[in-house]
């Protein structure tokens, strides 16, 4: 078994998907061949908790993989993965990527018996490895042909930056002769660092340039392609391809300025979600299958445990796709997933490099939440597939009900904490201030309500214990503000001036009140819910907001959780 992971590859650039440019006539081949799944998302926007979302089959809020302050944060030990099954029922195991991935310090090692980064130089972005990593897994099958093997082969050379040769350059985009000819971007990442300081603009790039890009991109997908095929070819040699099962996917897709930004992890539209999904397996997938129905990555792990008869795990959240592909196997009568979310349901969430946004999937609609102002966006993403025109104002009983089935299912695994919110509706000018908290802080963010590239805020340092955030920002017509997130309940020190001003009208939790700083609150005089914190925002006539908004936990009584969540679910239609 070889499940195949092209990074950061957009199934739009694909030919089985339709693309017009002929990129990848070896996985095409692999699609013909078995099944491709038209409507496939990734479970995150970027590698780390993407990976681990294949791994573990669970959701991003679950296996606890993510950036937190600029730092990878491993997935749970605890965890489960489905490699860890396979190896328990013999299977020899092995991941090779030409950056490092599988390793300890991720977590994403767990049941690798072996693992391997492939290629020369120590800096991955600019690594051309993609024939070497493909020489390198054909000799680790060859050598476990006639055992029970599995092995995940992570292609990186489809990663920024994007370089073509002069051949494939001229192939694809023979007339264009501005900066960034053969290549863009670099290992300094001074343009991505731009993106993720919503500054892109300051490079201008031009309509020119954006298609040569993609034009760049497109080779790399090109070398990838080439080596995928002569990874088939070896198993076709030995006589091994009829037995074969084959999985080509991406671990997210790829951003190229649809909503204003490059590369990924920066935001949960679906140019950043949507991911080919391909499966090849001749002795139980018919040739030619096409599923139009939604799947996540977060099913590869059980299609690959029932394709080879092991029992999937009770607390997976995946599904198999096995019966979407053969009538031999049975469709499960569960309609809801372990947390309660219906399986007609995909959940993406974990943003890397801006404050965080949650989408709900289930087509033709799609909401993006904001957890931290309790803002929503909807979208048709049927009518509306590039995600520009938000129904969310006139859609607002339809936002309710996705915003709960989110909640009801996921929101016992969010953090919580301190919250501070400001606009300058009725006093502009600039906001400054500190909080003092006795408790260590798990993690310190910067807001902006606008679904747009701008971080928000322009000062925020924590001190070195975790005790003390200062922060300090112009003050706009719209929503800004910080989140302190904590393990639990603590009350806080407030010190906030805005202009010269230190007594103002203040939103604490659901009641404003006039507030002389310095001041200590308590979270229960300022606790609100995610559910009612637009409300809160967008109700109250003060220009100041602090709340407090309680860490969820992963719930202990899971079977009244899931009867619950089944009769609302019901109510509204989600479920039978």
């Amino acid at each position: 078994m070889v499940l195949i992971i092209m990074d950061a590859v957009r199934p739009d650039h694909l030919g089985c998907y339709g693309y017009e440019r002929d990129t990848s006539p070896r996985v095409d081949a692999l699609a013909r061949g078995g099944a491709l799944f038209a409507d496939a998302v990734a479970q995150a926007p970027w590698t780390l908790p993407s990976v681990a979302t294949i791994m573990s089959s669970t959701f991003p809020s679950q296996h606890g993989a993510r950036r937190v302050e600029g730092k990878n944060v491993p997935l749970k030990a605890g965890e489960q993965t489905f490699v860890e099954i396979l190896a328990a029922d013999g299977y020899r195991t092995c991941a090779m990527s030409t950056a490092r991935l599988y390793t300890p310090s991720l977590g994403l090692k767990q049941g690798f018996e072996e693992s391997y980064v492939i290629g020369d130089g120590k800096d991955v972005l600019e690594k051309v490895a993609a024939a070497e990593l493909g020489r390198a897994a054909i000799t680790w099958l060859r050598r476990h042909r006639d055992e029970k093997c599995f092995i995940t082969v992570h292609h990186y050379d489809t990663h920024y930056p994007y370089k073509a040769s002069r051949a494939c350059a001229n192939r694809f985009d023979p007339d264009y002769n501005g900066e960034y000819r053969l290549r863009f971007g670099d290992s300094s990442l001074r343009i991505l660092k731009k993106a993720r300081a919503g500054k892109l603009a300051e490079i201008g790039l031009t309509e020119g340039d954006i298609t040569h890009i993609k034009a760049l991109y497109d080779c790399e997908i090109v070398r990838t392609d080439a080596s995928i095929g002569a990874l088939v070819d070896s198993l076709e040699a030995w006589g091994r391809l009829d037995r074969a099962m084959i999985i080509v996917t991406a671990d997210h897709g790829e951003e190229f300025l649809e909503h204003g930004s490059i590369e990924h992890g920066q935001t949960v539209y679906d140019e950043s979600l949507k991911v080919p999904l391909v499966i090849f397996a001749p002795s139980c997938v018919d040739a030619g299958t096409r599923v139009t129905e939604q799947v996540g990555l977060i099913d590869i792990g059980p299609t690959i445990l029932q394709a080879v008869g092991i029992d999937i795990p009770v607390h997976f959240e995946g599904r198999s796709l096995m019966p979407l592909m053969s009538a031999r196997f049975e469709t499960p009568a569960a309609d809801m997933r372990p947390c309660g979310l219906p399986y007609s349901c995909y959940v993406a969430e974990s943003i890397a490099h801006r404050p965080e946004r949650k989408a709900l999937r289930r087509p033709p609609l799609k909401l993006i939440f904001d957890p931290f102002f309790g803002t929503s966006q909807l979208f048709d993403i049927d009518a509306d597939p590039g995600e520009t025109v938000d129904l969310a104002p006139a859609e607002a009983d339809m936002v309710e009900q996705m915003k709960d089935v989110l909640l009801s299912a996921m929101e016992s695994y969010y953090p919580g904490g301190w919250g501070i919110a400001w606009r300058g509706k009725a006093s502009p000018g600039r906001i400054t201030g500190s909080v003092s908290i006795p408790k260590h802080l798990i993690e310190t963010l910067g807001h902006d309500v606008s679904p747009e590239m701008n971080p928000g805020v322009d000062v925020l340092a924590v001190s070195h214990d975790g005790k003390q955030v200062t922060f300090g920002s112009d003050v706009g017509s719209s929503w800004e503000g910080i989140e302190m997130r904590m393990a639990g309940p603590a009350e806080a020190g407030f010190e906030i001036r805005v202009g010269a001003s230190s007594e103002m009208k203040v939103q604490v939790g659901n009641r404003m009140r006039l507030v002389s700083f310095p001041v200590t609150l308590d979270p229960d005089e300022a606790r609100v819910t995610r559910r009612n914190l637009d409300r809160v925002l967008s109700e109250t006539r003060a220009d100041l907001a602090i709340f407090w908004v309680d860490p969820g936990s992963a719930p202990s009584a899971l079977d009244e959780k899931q009867e619950e969540l089944r009769r609302k679910l019901k109510a509204i239609g989600y479920i039978d």
